[in-house]
């Protein structure tokens, strides 16, 4: 927490302009890239979804990318596919934190709930692909009525969810538990066990020193759990992640949807969430 930077947009600086360079867009797979990959377009009755895809747009994500200001008027909304987003506080003094993180399970831009205001910061952890939809043609689905408010709503739960257990964590857990939480919801928002990321950019987001980080990093290598080279973390045991993690992690549930495997060793089980 005590981790000072001036800005957001300087915070992401040097560390995002150096992954941007190394790490491009989305997967290979195409397949991951259509609108039917985000669970909340996917939970659309026809109609609904007919009335949205008139007005959504594929866009290409770069790491560091800022979608959302806080304190400023929502433009566009954001259903990822392959991109993950995190939402991120800044204080006045420079510190800053992640609240949350966002991918193919969810929405970018529930802000235009509060009065067409984001509240925190949007910035892109992964690059990838997302479909975003003009604000206003949200408003107008919204005042329709249908599904979309509804699941809307439903989302905001489980998020608001997510943000209570960051903050409990951030307070009452190990920097290795942080680290293994950390690991754990971006892995259920990816399309493999590889996490592209480095070791400053973690601890910018979990608010901690970075030596702190490169030291639990290097505890759950030595348990085997993680393998880290280079701005590159590949998870070897998500059942041992979790163990670790203890009660600050909680598996997704109310619609979420989690990556569908649970790898162990250095190879892939077929049975999701079987530790």
């Amino acid at each position: 927490m005590n981790r000072r930077v001036s800005t957001v947009s300087r915070s992401a600086g040097s560390t995002v302009k150096r992954t941007r360079r190394r790490y491009g867009g989305a997967p290979r797979d195409e397949r991951l890239n259509r609108p039917e990959t985000n669970a909340v377009l996917t939970s659309l009755s026809r109609a609904d979804y007919q009335w949205l895809a008139t007005g959504l747009k594929r866009v290409s994500l770069a790491v560091g990318q800022r979608l959302l200001t806080a304190g400023e008027d929502v433009q566009f909304v954001y259903f990822p596919t392959t991109a993950i987003i995190s939402l991120v506080h800044a204080s006045d003094d420079g510190a800053m934190t992640e609240l949350a993180v966002i991918g193919k399970e969810g929405v970018v831009g529930m802000g235009l709930f509060s009065e067409g205001r984001f509240t925190v910061n949007a910035v892109v952890q992964t690059g990838g692909i997302a479909f975003c939809v003009d604000a206003a043609l949200i408003r107008q689905a919204t005042s329709k009525g249908g599904a979309l408010p509804g699941l809307l709503l439903r989302y905001a739960d489980v998020l608001f969810q997510q943000l209570s257990r960051v903050a409990v964590s951030s307070q009452h857990s190990s920097v290795e538990q942080q680290l293994c939480r950390w690991l754990l919801e971006h892995l259920d928002r990816s399309a493999s066990n590889e996490l592209r990321a480095t070791q400053e950019w973690i601890s910018l987001m979990l608010g901690v020193r970075r030596e702190s980080i490169t030291s639990a990093a290097m505890k759950l290598q030595h348990a085997g759990l993680i393998r880290y080279r280079r701005g590159t973390i590949v998870v070897e045991d998500r059942c041992g992640l979790e163990r670790h993690a203890g009660g600050y992690y909680r598996r997704p549930e109310n619609g979420v949807q989690p990556s569908d495997r649970c790898w162990q060793g250095s190879g892939k089980t077929s049975s999701p969430w079987r530790c």
